[in-house]
């Protein structure tokens, strides 16, 4: 049994790859201006992706939406209030949503209990190499 600073390394790391993922499948879209990620990590690595006519990129989105597919499947299981506290503090990466709602030791405490929810319903899963490659980035 892994100790909490371990998981929420973890979740910080898939949500990560999360973000990530969603920023270069819409780009890969056409969803948003490409050229709005000059100098981000985004045009260097998907320069050639994008301008590739042999399918790769076809490839590469399908793997991307298969990865989102599954957080977001993953993510709908957790309880509704642990849902919440997670797409505010790692996706959006709102720090002060909680303020007016929580106490600070409340907080605290739910966010603890939120991350420990998604790392355990991962671990029951996965075996520790798929979840060592579930965050690793292509």
């Amino acid at each position: 049994m892994e100790n909490y600073s371990y998981k929420k390394q973890y979740v910080v790391q898939l949500m990560d790859k999360y973000r990530k993922v969603t920023c270069r499948l819409n780009v890969l879209n056409e969803n948003y201006n490409y050229f709005q990620y000059q100098g981000s990590f985004i045009v260097r690595e998907l320069t050639k992706i994008y301008r590739d006519k042999s399918g790769a990129r076809i490839k590469i989105m399908e793997e991307y939406e298969q990865f989102l597919n599954y957080v977001d499947k993953i993510m709908h299981t957790l309880d509704d209030e642990h849902y919440s506290m997670l797409i505010h503090i790692f996706i959006e990466k709102d720090k002060n949503w909680w303020w007016g709602m929580y106490s600070e030791s409340t907080y605290y405490r739910k966010r603890k209990e939120a991350i420990n929810e998604l790392y355990e319903l991962l671990e029951c899963s996965h075996s520790q190499e798929e979840m060592a490659s579930l965050i690793q980035l292509d």
